[in-house]
């Protein structure tokens, strides 16, 4: 089972049918006699290695993804069991597809490392000296009041 169209990600970036596969498979959970009879979950194969129209840094950026389960063929695996038809969990699986396409297009930002304040460094050392006051105290037994 192939989704209709191609799926737009948005006005650069698209997804031929070609590379998705849907797979009607029975679905878990309660549903009573219902349940055995109709396959409503969905599952969304899609061939992320033969995907051409994404750049390399998009698709690196997909993979490393710990949220996504591959399947044996090393496809990206999207199931939706959420609602009871299976047409709405089949557009279900292609917006969860959508929107790791579009999390994955943001670059991450790049952090610039940065050196602490004067003040920052004064104020950690100052702290540390408070804190082992604070424990020399308690090693003689004695508890004095601290200043704050």
């Amino acid at each position: 089972m192939h989704p209709q169209q191609d799926l737009y990600i948005n006005e650069s970036y698209h997804i031929p049918v070609q590379l998705l596969e849907m797979r009607a498979v029975r679905s878990s959970g309660p549903g009573g006699q219902h349940v055995n009879k109709v396959s409503t979950k969905v599952e969304l194969h899609y061939h992320i290695h033969d995907a051409f129209h994404l750049p390399y840094d998009v698709i690196s950026r997909i993979v490393s993804y710990s949220s996504i389960k591959f399947d044996v063929d090393g496809h990206i695996l999207i199931t939706s069991q959420k609602y009871r038809s299976q047409k709405d969990n089949a557009e279900d699986t292609l917006l969860k597809l959508k929107a790791i396409i579009l999390r994955a297009i943001i670059r991450p930002k790049i952090r610039k490392t940065t050196k602490p304040t004067f003040a920052g460094r004064q104020e950690r050392i100052a702290n540390k000296k408070k804190r082992g006051m604070i424990k020399q105290q308690r090693q003689l037994g004695k508890v004095i009041p601290h200043e704050e």
